[in-house]
């Protein structure tokens, strides 16, 4: 049984009632370049406007941009550039403008170049940083608006934007892609890849013309990570019942891309941690973050919300779907048990901070889980029919449109005889979150999850023998249940714990696999033979548990079981290469000619050139190895200076660890004149931080 795996991506919208009733974008034309080595982007951009109440001001958001040539109505305007829009005082009534400029920005947020691997990209990423950082947009996402935009970019690279490609030109030695699409969208989908991308098409569906991409050296790991796509794309639109609401559908992988994905119109953007071969498809499944992001196209993209409160329509709608698209690949087990996970989660969280699903500023699990359990126990309150009529009128309501929680209530009410307002109280504006109801609610649609439910009471008593939770898990078909037992294994004898780890050494579920040999503290010699087979099980990471256990008790073929895994490098992070190197490097395995070439190699991974993930997994083996290596020390701080948050936190507080000995204060003090302006003025901080603290 496949664990769900719920991925989030960071939401935060503007919402601007002034502006809202004020003025309208129709449309937007621009010509764009990048400078990849100055990290700038620049250009001419056209706006349609059209001003619907007198106003003294005319705005775009624009954050920290240079501006000229600013023409309105094809006359010379007076303009004001702020750090956060560019404004055109004045008397503007009622009625249609033209507004014309030139821009260049350097921005910090939102347009992201990177390098890894001499492979150059840049990426656009508007939702929750917003799209005016780094092209002039509105803010508000209730303002929809069309886009024609064209790109000239150096030849022999790839660019992908919204819409369709209407033509590719050649400008000057360079290529000009240009893009566009009549139905209006929001601001923050406006979305630009440029990179050495591979295309694979597929057949339309629907009309629908699909294109997949990886990046060119990648194109035989494209079978393995789209294996899902056609039976989501098939699926989403048989059960919502409408087409695909737009002319067509990409997908692209982008390396240390922000979030697991992101809904672009038209262009789904994810990260390239999920391209990977059909054993590391186990480990990081792209499929819930395919259909999750694939579901927002009708969910966010076709209606939008009206209010920050609604902010649930978008991913509480995609992260249902998501979950029904699963359904239909793994199974009614896989859905249920991927609720119950869900529902324990979400209780778990809410004991400390309760949250209502339609509230402004909650988590993403209130938005995200919490409200994908407030449309299952809708849909079970409704019946599938009624429930997916309602959805459907709600999508043909409001196409292209703004929606408001109300909304929908009022399409549930008209089309149905449930108590709406029972609903809403107790579901979407309760902070509390009714386990047992739900409870009692999944066991009625899942027998699975009753029996489960059934014997994990029972093997979790005081009193269960160790014959019984054998028999339990021999006897029992559903692999959540044999994982509980599992982890029963803490409460018995060293031996029948052993005997019971076995059972799931060779269990056909591979999570189970994987969970018994997390829990292996010993290894009797005579069973080396069977716990070696895990060294090649359908999954990278059960691939490392395995080779650190064996190499641990069984020393006597530990250079059996590193040959083994020589050539593997496992996941995008690397993860049996790196452990794999700090075994060599751990047990002095080989010359000291290959000692050498080993160290080199995971430097070179913890490298600015290297995905963040990998970086941090190098830098986490080699501080293992040699905390006081003043290479890995040198490398630490320039990680600081990343986009990804996550990494920078990682770096940030690895420093911050260290600064605790006097002897690491003085190395980074000696090491700042280094580093370039930006990392040196993070590492300064840190080392300023510490002696006020």
């Amino acid at each position: 049984m496949k664990k769900l795996l719920i991925f989030l991506v960071l939401s935060c919208f503007s919402f601007s009632a002034k502006a809202q009733s004020q003025i309208d974008f129709l449309s937007a034309k621009a010509t764009l370049q990048f400078d990849f080595e100055k990290q700038s982007v620049f250009g001419s951009v056209s706006y349609k406007i059209k001003v619907l109440k007198p106003m003294d001001t005319l705005k775009i958001d624009a954050k920290s941009m240079q501006f000229s040539d600013v023409l309105l109505n094809k006359k010379v305007a007076v303009f004001q550039s702020s750090k956060k829009a560019l404004l055109l005082p004045g008397t503007f009534k009622p009625g249609t403008y033209h507004l014309q400029f030139n821009y260049s920005a350097t921005p910090r947020q939102a347009l992201y170049f990177t390098n890894i691997n001499n492979q150059q990209q840049i990426f656009s990423q508007g939702q929750g940083k917003y799209t005016s950082h780094w092209f002039p947009s509105p803010d508000d996402q209730r303002d929809k608006l069309t886009f024609d935009v064209s790109f000239i970019c150096e030849s022999g690279k790839t660019v992908i934007s919204n819409g369709a490609l209407k033509s590719k030109t050649n400008v000057a030695g360079k290529t000009q892609w240009n893009y566009g699409f009549k139905k209006p969208i929001s601001a923050y989908l406006f979305a630009v890849a440029v990179g050495d991308f591979a295309k694979i098409d597929v057949p339309a569906i629907n009309k629908t013309k699909r294109e997949l991409y990886v990046k060119s050296s990648e194109t035989h790991l494209a079978e393995s990570t789209y294996q899902h796509h056609s039976e989501i794309f098939t699926f989403l639109e048989r059960k919502i019942g409408l087409p695909y609401p737009w002319e067509i559908y990409r997908q692209v992988p982008l390396e240390d891309f922000l979030y697991a994905g992101m809904e672009n119109n038209t262009c789904t953007f994810f990260a390239q941690d999920y391209v990977t071969d059909a054993v590391g498809a186990h480990d990081k499944p792209y499929a819930n973050v395919h259909a999750h992001e694939l579901a927002h196209h009708w969910f966010g993209n076709l209606v939008t919300a009206e209010n920050p409160e609604d902010h649930w329509l978008y991913e509480a709608f995609a992260t249902y779907y998501a979950l029904l698209a699963e359904r239909e690949l793994f199974g009614d087990t896989y859905f249920s048990f991927a609720l119950l996970e869900s529902a324990r989660d979400i209780a778990a969280f809410h004991k400390k901070k309760p949250e209502a699903v339609v509230s402004t500023g909650a988590s993403s699990l209130t938005y995200y889980q919490k409200g994908a359990w407030c449309l299952f126990y809708l849909n079970r309150l409704l019946g599938d029919e009624t429930f997916d009529k309602i959805v459907n009128a709600y999508l043909k309501t409001y196409a292209y449109k703004t929606a408001t929680t109300a909304n929908f209530l009022d399409l549930v009410k008209k089309n149905s005889k449930i108590d709406v307002l029972n609903f809403e109280k107790n579901w979407l504006r309760n902070p509390n979150f009714d386990t047992a109801e739900a409870l009692n609610t999944l066991k009625k649609f899942s027998p699975d999850i009753r029996q489960y439910l059934e014997t994990s009471a029972i093997v979790n008593g005081k009193d269960i023998s160790t014959e019984a939770l054998r028999n339990v898990y021999k006897s029992s078909n559903i692999s959540e249940i044999r994982r509980e037992v599992l982890l029963q294994a803490d409460k018995l004898n060293e031996t029948d714990r052993y005997e019971l780890i076995k059972l799931g050494i060779v269990d056909i579920d591979w999570e189970n696999r994987q969970l018994a040999l997390a829990l292996t503290d010993s290894i009797a010699k005579g069973d080396c033979a069977l716990f070696a087979k895990t060294l090649a099980d359908s999954s990278y990471v059960t691939r490392e548990i395995a080779l650190k256990k064996l190499y641990l008790y069984c020393p006597e073929q530990r250079m059996a079981y590193l040959d083994a895994l020589k050539d593997q490098n496992g996941l995008h992070d690397y993860n049996v290469r790196i452990f794999w190197l700090t075994l060599a490097l751990k047990s002095k395995s080989g010359s000291s000619e290959m000692q050498l070439k080993y160290y080199d190699e995971l430097l070179r991974y913890a490298g600015e050139d290297q995905p963040t993930e990998r970086r941090q997994n190098a830098f986490t083996a080699l501080f293992f190895l040699d905390a006081s290596d003043k290479a890995t020390l040198r490398l630490l701080p320039t990680g600081l200076s990343n986009h990804r948050w996550q990494f920078v936190k990682f770096c940030r507080d690895k420093i911050r660890e260290l600064l605790q000995q006097e002897k690491y204060r003085l190395f980074f003090e000696s090491e700042l004149p280094n580093y370039s302006p930006r990392v040196s003025a993070e590492l300064k901080r840190l080392l300023e931080e510490k002696k006020t603290n």
